[in-house]
């Protein structure tokens, strides 16, 4: 009897433990949803609105992702790739962006686009920090992206009751599909016998190669392309961040262009492609990147020329005289 009174009271102590972490399960899963931004904007918790305009442009109309680091949003036009050959491209890129923050940019682009090409500026595999600071840097994004209350945690100040009623609903865009737009001009000098900088990686971070390995991955599972590319950077440019990259691209069998190794491609001119002395690109620099990458899209990707579609091309014709009226604004009155 007395065995049986004890077994019984396991039971409900057990069955009570459950039903605590089952109701704080729950509380944590709706806490999430409310936490979570409704619209792609800073005033929603949204951190760089550029990065994620991609939630507003027409479904399935994003045929190349460019994702990366400023790096990335500082050389890519995606209106001078739409203006030239017609390619519809967004650049999502994030100062000092993780690739585990990259991987999630994919995965958050799948919710309404399917591009066919996805370009990854492999600056970001080298990150500008310790190795402990990657460890945790990775470790909280990765925590953050499945977790919203943690990254949005302020957020609980301004949930209405629309919130609780109605899902995210994204209206903010960008007319520059991403891009940075800057018509500043600092000359760069580019300094000799830079490949020969000393470099004592001999392979990519194990937490970097993680999400690297996950990102390809889930391109090629989605019948996507992956396409590496290093854009114009000379300042930084080392030789040993270039044969890490080159063997895991050979190992992966992705194309990797550096343009930093082959200067011939882009033909940057550093006393005026550049806006603050070498690290970043103007929109000349921009433009001269962004046109050979469209041309080498169109002849090994066959990216198609999505002129042809009337709203498409009224959309983004649009976008494109405002993305020229913006330069020309800035090369008026620069900033």
């Amino acid at each position: 009897m007395d065995k049986k009174i004890k077994g019984g009271k396991l039971i409900k102590s057990f069955l009570r433990g459950l039903c605590f972490f089952l109701i704080l399960a729950i509380l944590f899963a709706v806490a999430n949803y409310l936490t979570l931004p409704r619209n792609n904007t800073k005033k929603n918790g949204i951190y760089n609105e550029n990065a994620w305009g991609f939630y507003t442009e027409a479904d399935n109309s994003i045929d190349t992702l460019i994702i990366g680091n400023s790096d990335a949003y500082s050389a890519f036009s995606p209106l001078e790739m739409w203006h030239e050959y017609g390619i519809t491209s967004y650049v999502s890129g994030q100062g000092n962006v993780m690739m585990a923050e990259a991987y999630y940019v994919y995965l958050e682009a799948l919710k309404n686009q399917n591009p066919k090409v996805v370009i990854i500026e492999t600056d970001a595999i080298f990150p500008d920090f310790s190795d402990d600071e990657v460890a945790i840097n990775t470790i909280s994004d990765s925590i953050y992206n499945m977790f919203p209350l943690f990254k949005y945690h302020d957020r609980w100040k301004y949930v209405t009751f629309d919130d609780i009623l109605n899902p995210p609903n994204y209206t903010w865009r960008s007319y520059s599909k991403g891009q940075y737009i800057s018509t500043k001009i600092a000359a760069y000098v580019p300094e000799k016998n830079k490949s020969k900088e000393n470099f004592d990686k001999t392979e990519i971070d194990p937490f970097i190669l993680f999400y690297l390995d996950m990102l390809v991955n889930t391109v090629r599972s989605n019948n996507a392309e992956v396409l590496f590319v290093r854009t114009p950077c000379d300042k930084y440019y080392v030789q040993g961040k270039h044969d890490i990259i080159q063997k895991y691209a050979d190992a992966k069998n992705i194309p990797f262009i550096d343009m930093d190794y082959d200067t011939s491609l882009a033909k940057i001119d550093w006393k005026k492609d550049t806006r603050d002395r070498g690290t970043h690109l103007n929109v000349d620099g921009a433009k001269k990147v962004s046109l050979y990458i469209a041309k080498y899209l169109i002849d090994n990707y066959h990216v198609p020329d999505r002129s042809g579609d009337p709203e498409l091309k009224k959309a983004w014709e649009e976008d494109y005289k405002s993305y020229q009226k913006r330069v020309d604004y800035l090369r008026k009155h620069p900033e």
